[in-house]
């Protein structure tokens, strides 16, 4: 789902001739660069995307009532004014394209953050339990190495839990530990994802039951809890974790202490999915975040405004990147899960 990385790589690449699981993760990303990125108008930020391998994919019909109210939509989101641009943007969703916005906070396009917005069709099929949850999510999302909940039975309303992206940007490769909170909202098509507060995530913590009465310490119901994960439980050809127990407790350590630790706070995202069209469903989706400078670089005082100004230019690149992708692979995860429906699998 496009959240900003920035962060401590966690782990090693397993030693095995058969790919790892993180190998075959920035595989997958590697689509990122098979697409085709249009202009709309005269909108410096507001591009309508292409990946090749939805080129003559997809031909969203409509009537001319939802036309005029897609166009309302796509007016009031983008906050794009003109009508010719307004009904390019509903052409460019209709043919499968991805409209992706980037729009800077109070004017910057450095130190206060851009917010990250999109709009795609998706065939009216199923999809909630695609964008509902914080467990599985990576299997949906790319760029997600793991996504995992302290815990999540499926009907809570709230759910806490971490992300763990990764992305590359100048060669470099990094992966991040982001605590999130996801409010569920069905009855209204709208899940949010938020920075909880230190209290909200301790209290989850605390909460997170034990795998067993032998392992009931904060630490062991951690590590245990994460190596139920494909990330986490990964050996190499010895048979020795790819990810330490010293590693994951680093995470938890960052959990515990995210003003100091997490290098990204204020993160907010959504979707909303626009339902009641013959053919398709509108997704909308938004996200933010800040650099957190006091865990980047928390000894720095005389030099905070030049590299918080960097940090978070980098963060917002880095996001930019991946966005559109984390959109396609949504479209993509709904339509496979409706053509294993349909053959019964």
């Amino acid at each position: 789902m496009g959240v900003a990385l920035l962060a401590l790589l966690l782990g090693v690449s397993s030693a095995r001739a058969e790919p790892s699981f993180r190998q075959r993760r920035r595989a997958f990303r590697q689509e990122i660069d098979k697409k085709k990125v249009f202009s709309i108008g005269d909108h410096r930020d507001l591009k309508a995307i292409l990946y090749d391998a939805d080129n003559g994919r997809f031909a969203f019909t409509m009537t001319q009532e939802e036309r005029e109210r897609l166009g309302g939509l796509v007016k009031g989101f983008f906050g794009v004014g003109d009508e010719r641009d307004a009904g390019r943007i509903v052409d460019e969703l209709a043919g499968g394209k991805i409209i992706v916005k980037r729009e800077y906070r109070k004017g910057s396009r450095h130190l206060k953050g851009a917010r990250m917005s999109t709009f795609l069709l998706i065939p009216r099929v199923p999809y909630w339990s695609r964008i509902e949850s914080i467990d599985r999510a990576e299997q949906t999302f790319f760029v997600f190495n793991v996504t995992a909940s302290f815990w999540d039975e499926g009907a809570l309303p709230v759910v806490y839990g971490f992300y763990m992206p990764e992305g590359t940007f100048s060669g470099i490769t990094r992966a991040s530990t982001v605590p999130m909170k996801a409010t569920r909202k069905r009855a209204q098509h709208v899940v949010i994802f938020s920075t909880p507060t230190q209290a909200e995530i301790n209290r989850a913590l605390d909460a997170m039951p034990a795998a067993s009465p032998e392992r009931a310490g904060l630490g062991e119901r951690f590590i245990d809890r994460a190596r139920r994960h494909p990330y986490f439980a990964e050996t190499d050809k010895h048979g020795k974790h790819v990810v330490s127990d010293a590693e994951i407790l680093k995470v938890l350590a960052v959990l515990r202490d995210m003003a100091g630790r997490c290098e990204l706070k204020d993160t907010y995202a959504y979707y909303r999915v626009h339902e009641g069209f013959a053919g398709f469903h509108v997704v909308e989706y938004a996200v933010s975040s800040m650099a957190n400078i006091n865990a980047l670089f928390p000894n720095i005082p005389l030099l905070r405004s030049i590299v918080e100004s960097i940090a978070q230019s980098v963060a917002d690149q880095v996001s930019w990147k991946y966005f559109s992708l984390s959109m396609k692979n949504l479209r993509d995860a709904v339509v496979a899960d409706a053509q294993r429906r349909a053959k019964g699998r």
